[in-house]
C-alpha cells in the first residue's frame, strides 16, 4: 500500500479477481458492536434532551447552525477533492 503526503491519495495493490476488500474495524460480534452504538445514542440523547429542556430556542439555533456548518464543510471537502480519473 502506498500513501502520499496528502491524506486523500491512497493506492492499494490490485489483486486479480477482487474488486472489494472490506475493512474490519472490530473483531467483536455484531450484537456487541450494535449495543455499544445504542448506548452511545442513548447517552447523547439524554444529554441533548437536558440541554433542550433548559434552553429550547438556544439549543435549536445552535444545533441548526452546527448542522449547516457540517454540511457546508463536507461539501467544501468534496469539491476540493481531486478527480480520480480525468473527464472524457
Amino acid at each position: 500500500m502506498q500513501v502520499s503526503d496528502s491524506w486523500r491519495v491512497v493506492s492499494y495493490p490490485r489483486k486479480p479477481g477482487f474488486s472489494y476488500e472490506p475493512t474490519i474495524l472490530s473483531s467483536a460480534g455484531l450484537f456487541s458492536r450494535l449495543s455499544v452504538e445504542v448506548r452511545f445514542l442513548v447517552t447523547t440523547l439524554r444529554s441533548s434532551w437536558l440541554a433542550f429542556k433548559e434552553k429550547p430556542i438556544q439549543f435549536a439555533l445552535s444545533t441548526g447552525v452546527e448542522f449547516v456548518l457540517t454540511i457546508l464543510g463536507r461539501v467544501a471537502m468534496f469539491v476540493s477533492l481531486p478527480l480520480s480519473r480525468p473527464l472524457q
